[in-house]
C-alpha cells in the first residue's frame, strides 16, 4: 500500500512527505576548507587575452557626439600631425644636391689647376649649405682644371672652392664678390631665368 502511495506521489508531481522530513533531520555540516573560496575563483569572470579585447572593443559600436570645440581640437592635432611628419618624407634629387623646382638651371664650376698640384676640390655656397657633400670637382686633364656641373634655382647665390679640403678660395673668374664678414670674400653668382652660366 505505501508502494503504491509513493509512486502515485511521484506521478502526481507532490513531493514524498516522508523523503522531505529525512531531508530536514539530517544533520548541517561546514563545508571542507577552502570549498567556499574554490567556488569563487570558479565563478569570477576569466580575463581575456589583450588582442580580443581590442578586437571587442574595435567591433563594439559608440554613439559620436561632435562639438565645434572637438572638431577644431581635432583639426588642429591632424595638422600637427602632418607639419611634424613633412621633413621625413622623401624628396627627390637632381645632381648636385638641389630640390627639383621652377627655374632651375645648368650651373658649371670651373678652377683652372694647370700645375696639377691640388689633389681634390669641391664647391660650397649658399646652396649646399656650405657643405661638399655632392658638390666635389672632378679634375680634367685635357683643361688643366677642375669642373663640377651642377643645377641651381635662379637667384643670388655666394661660394667658395674647397681645395684639399682645408683651404678656401673665392673663384677667380667670378666677376663679383662679397666680404663674409671673417675678413674672407665669397665670389657671387647672379643667374637670371632660363640661361646656363659657365664660371
Amino acid at each position: 500500500m505505501t508502494e503504491r502511495m509513493h509512486d502515485e506521489n511521484l506521478r502526481s508531481g507532490e513531493p514524498d512527505a516522508a523523503l522531505l522530513q529525512a531531508v530536514r533531520k539530517l544533520p548541517e555540516a561546514e563545508p571542507p576548507a577552502g570549498f567556499r573560496a574554490a567556488v569563487l575563483r570558479r565563478l569570477q569572470p576569466k580575463r581575456l587575452p589583450w588582442w580580443r579585447r581590442a578586437w571587442l572593443w574595435a567591433r563594439t559600436p559608440r554613439p559620436l557626439a561632435v562639438t565645434p570645440l572637438r572638431l577644431a581640437g581635432a583639426a588642429l592635432a591632424a595638422g600637427l600631425l602632418i607639419l611634424a611628419a613633412l621633413p621625413l618624407l622623401p624628396r627627390p634629387q637632381v645632381p648636385g644636391g638641389e630640390t627639383p623646382a621652377h627655374g632651375l638651371q645648368s650651373v658649371t664650376f670651373v678652377l683652372p689647376d694647370p700645375d696639377g698640384r691640388m689633389r681634390s676640390a669641391a664647391v660650397i655656397g649658399t646652396f649646399n649649405r656650405w657643405n661638399p657633400k655632392g658638390f666635389e670637382m672632378h679634375f680634367s686633364p685635357e683643361q688643366r682644371a677642375w669642373l663640377l656641373q651642377t643645377s641651381l634655382a635662379a637667384g643670388s647665390h655666394e661660394y667658395v672652392f674647397l681645395l684639399d679640403g682645408k683651404q678656401l678660395q673665392p673663384d677667380p673668374g667670378a666677376a663679383l664678390t662679397k666680404d663674409d664678414g671673417f675678413g674672407n670674400s665669397n665670389s657671387v653668382l647672379l643667374l637670371g631665368n632660363g640661361h646656363e652660366q659657365k664660371l
